[in-house]
């Protein structure tokens, strides 16, 4: 009679099923958050790409041959984006910009959006220069507004709360009114100032900065 061998297979012990269980939750934890932090700047370069396209549009309206409404005969108006963080704009202000037409009487193309009729945030009146107000996706939100200086030196001082970028035809470079929440032009502060920066800023502390030169070039770093 021959003898059937009985092999004895062993399985794993709780000390390697718990090792294993951490290495692939570890693994796991990595991805999610390496992924979480990839969306989170996809999202942040796409809010930074639409505002550098509307300020891009904004330059190609005032440096081309627009009328301001249809019929009304105007074709002399400058566009412009304003950003504005105070807090006398509204809560929303940071997480919002706005496109408008510089045309308010009795001073137009002077360089400033004026608020008329209108809110910041809850829309653009009859009355008012402002042609859109734009959302941030993703809980993205303008953090600070800064100053490019004569020496390249970026000055991020908390006095500057909103920038004014408007072009007016046929001089395709940008006109900048920097300002307070006093509404006051702070052009004055920064003599021969180069530009202005807007710095974008992500829910996961990533950043984004566009960067708007008087020569009219416009960049995002």
């Amino acid at each position: 009679m021959k003898l059937q061998r009985v092999r004895n297979f062993e399985g794993f012990t709780l000390v390697e099923l718990l090792v294993s269980f951490a290495i692939m939750s570890l693994l796991t934890g990595v991805i999610v958050y390496n992924q979480a932090d990839f969306s989170d700047r996809v999202a942040l370069s796409n809010s930074a790409g639409e505002v550098e396209l509307q300020i891009r549009e904004s330059q190609a309206y005032g440096i081309s041959v627009r009328e301001f409404q249809q019929g009304s005969g105007q074709f002399s108006f400058a566009y412009g984006v304003s950003v504005n963080i105070s807090s006398n704009a509204g809560a929303l202000a940071p997480t919002s910009y706005l496109s408008f037409a510089d045309a308010a009487s009795p001073s137009p193309n002077d360089g400033i959006y004026n608020i008329s009729g209108t809110s910041w945030v809850t829309g653009c009146g009859s009355n008012s220069e402002c042609l859109k107000i734009y959302s941030l996706a993703r809980n993205n939100r303008i953090s600070q507004i800064c100053v490019i200086e004569a020496t390249g030196t970026v000055n991020c001082s908390s006095a500057v709360t909103r920038a004014d970028i408007t072009f007016l035809r046929p001089d395709p470079s940008a006109r900048i009114t920097l300002m307070a929440s006093a509404l006051n032009s702070l052009n004055g502060s920064f003599p021969n100032f180069k530009g202005a920066r807007i710095v974008l800023l992500s829910p996961r502390g990533n950043t984004k900065n566009i960067d708007i030169y008087r020569t009219g070039q416009i960049s995002i770093q």
